[in-house]
Order: structure tokens, then sequence, then C-alpha cells
């Protein structure tokens, strides 16, 4: 069975200087996921389990560049990201926009959330 597969980051505008940028440390990081009752097996571990998704930690040094994330369980997951019947909007959703990260799904292409601000010359190719 195939896993749903996605990676979140943290992109700079063409006017801040583009590229990708440091999500965070891993303390950091791993607090926000603990939220999500997601955590490493062992301290100081770059792999992350919790309901419904597995998450591992790229990192440079101390700072969290990307996070792959995969799906374990598709219905704890859309709990997670769609939310509930009291919930608008999932925790994981939340915790990304909030940041002013992006999860890309690696199967389809989309962002979350897609771009909407006066930025969107990042995407011009010329």
């Amino acid at each position: 069975m195939s896993r749903h597969q996605f990676t979140i980051q943290k992109v700079q505008s063409k006017r801040e200087g583009g590229g990708i940028v440091s999500l965070g440390t891993r303390q950091a990081i791993c607090a926000l996921f603990g939220k999500l009752n997601t955590a490493p097996e062992v301290d100081g571990g770059d792999v992350l389990y919790g309901p419904g998704i597995r998450v591992e930690l790229t990192m440079s040094g101390e700072s969290v560049e990307s996070i792959e994330l995969s799906v374990t369980e598709e219905e704890l997951f859309a709990m997670l990201f769609e939310g509930t019947p009291t919930d608008s909007i999932g925790k994981l959703a939340r915790m990304v926009k909030v940041n002013g990260w992006y999860l890309y799904n690696l199967e389809t292409g989309q962002r979350y959330p897609s771009i909407v601000r006066d930025d969107d010359d990042d995407d011009d190719d010329d």
C-alpha cells in the first residue's frame, strides 16, 4: 500500500532574497509537533511518530531545513489536517499556516496554503 508523501518547507519571497530557509531548531520543531502528540522514539532522533503520520527532519546542524511527512493512517491524518466537526481547520494545517510554512503534496504537486500574497511574481518563468 502506498503512503501519501508530503514535504514541509519555508520559502522566502524574491524580494527577501528567495530560496528555502530554516523551519527552526530541532527543539522548536519537536515542541510544535509535540502538540500533535508526535515525537521521536529516542531523544535527539530525526524521525518522529504520531497519530497517522511519520515525520522525518532534514537537518543542517541544529536547524531543520525541511520535513518529510508520510501518512501512515488516512483517517487520523484527515483529522490532523482537515479538522473535525468542532475544528474548522486541522491542527497540522493551522501549524503550517501560523509558521509561514508550505506543505507540498509530492504526488500531486499541490501546495498548502496556496500563494495568495502580492509576491506571486515568484511563480513567473521570466
